[in-house]
């Protein structure tokens, strides 16, 4: 990413506030949210009794909270959905801010003296994530997560309107980034679809098999142990415009998870049969 900030229309937040926000969300989501701090983000999935995913999640600290980055298409659903879980917690889960794609030079910038970025040791180029926590930053305006690959630094919160801009090209490279570096995406249209390890969320730091349980937990647990994981996400390159999410293709045959434009062509990523042996 260039400066300065990219807006990502795509994306949207659930702000989650209470005494209990921190346990209510360990119950709920597949990663571990001990390892969410103020220097701390992760990806996580949100899954339904069945372990299928019903939306994928890039979690931030909040000043009051956490953030729930997701596809802005679920917000409201998902939103609806949490919420009938609250009970008697004291949580409470509301639209969050806008967000937004900045380089490390446009965060500085936004950040202002005073306050440093964290190290990281994610490589600039695509690749898989590492499993755990991603670097962190959380001020009273806004907070930031630090994306594996050539994404950078995701922002929800402030950002002023000067250094904000409505860049195609810059979004349609965003997105590129976070395919290139394993990243899935959960839509309106596949909410629901894939089970978590079709969507590769045990190798990207998106499930935890030593924390406590969540909604579709045993079925996640039961698929790792046994080891019985027959379809998996894949990258490809391919001819003609990117298909839509869900879509089932011939060659590779599988079913669409994600798809940009690439040079004329499509990078996609596929849910296709492994191997056998």
């Amino acid at each position: 990413m260039t400066s300065p900030a990219c807006t990502l229309p795509m994306l949207g937040s659930l702000v989650v506030r209470g005494d209990d926000a921190r346990s209510f969300l360990q119950n709920q989501l597949s990663s571990d949210l001990a390892l969410v701090t103020d220097t701390s983000g992760q990806l996580s999935g949100w899954h339904d009794p069945k372990g299928r995913v019903l939306a994928f999640l890039r979690v931030l600290p909040h000043a009051e909270g956490f953030l729930l980055v997701m596809h802005a298409g679920l917000l409201a659903t998902v939103a609806q959905r949490m919420r009938m879980f609250v009970l008697r917690a004291r949580v409470t889960i509301e639209a969050g801010p806008a967000v937004y794609g900045v380089s490390a030079e446009a965060l500085a910038t936004l950040l202002g003296p005073g306050m440093s970025l964290p190290e990281t040791s994610h490589p600039e180029s695509g690749g898989p994530v590492s499993a755990g926590a991603l670097p962190a930053i959380v001020t009273g305006r806004r907070s930031a997560l630090r994306l594996p690959g050539a994404a950078g630094w995701l922002v929800a919160g402030e950002v002023p309107p000067e250094q904000v801009a409505d860049d195609a090209t810059a979004l349609a490279a965003w997105e590129r980034a976070e395919l290139e570096a394993g990243l899935p995406e959960v839509y309106p249209e596949t909410s629901g679809e894939f089970v978590a390890q079709m969507l590769n969320l045990d190798r990207i730091g998106a499930i935890s098999f030593t924390k406590g349980c969540y909604p579709g937990q045993e079925i996640v647990a039961r698929a790792h142990h046994l080891g019985r994981v027959k379809r998996r996400a894949q990258v490809f390159r391919l001819p003609g415009p990117p298909p839509a999410p869900g879509a089932v293709l011939d060659e590779p045959a599988g079913k669409v998870v994600r798809a940009v434009p690439l040079n004329g062509e499509s990078l996609v990523m596929v849910v296709v049969a492994e191997p056998e042996g």
